[in-house]
């Protein structure tokens, strides 16, 4: 009878086992990292697909957000928004913050931060 090398509780042992993929994983994101690095133009790339990605998002909840301050008080009937909109250039002006600036100044707090994060590292 032979007795195995490899102690049968350890974990890797086992090929599916949790700290196993994990490691898989961490190795396979460094390699990903590594290659991106290794160029200018890759770096530039990821930070704009990112940018972009994190823009869109807050660009979308900003949006929402400002539509329904918008249209609910005038859907539960505080004010006729047909009538509040042709003359209001603030209405505007609030709309075009939304769309544009804060969505553009919380992307960059964000971005800040994580480089933040990743220089402390």
């Amino acid at each position: 009878m032979t007795i195995p090398l490899t102690d049968s509780d350890s974990p890797d042992s086992c090929p599916n086992s949790p700290t196993r993929q994990a490691d898989e994983c961490e190795a396979g994101l460094r390699r990903v990292l590594a290659y991106i690095g290794a160029r200018r133009h890759r770096r530039w790339s990821a930070f704009a697909l990112v940018f972009l990605v994190v823009y869109a998002i807050f660009e979308m909840i900003v949006s929402n957000l400002f539509s329904f301050l918008v249209v609910l008080p005038a859907a539960v009937g505080w004010y006729d928004l047909l009538e509040v909109i042709p003359n209001s250039r603030s209405l505007g002006v609030i709309f075009f913050l939304a769309k544009f600036p804060l969505p553009i100044l919380l992307t960059l707090v964000v971005l800040m931060r994580m480089n933040k994060i990743y220089r402390a590292s």
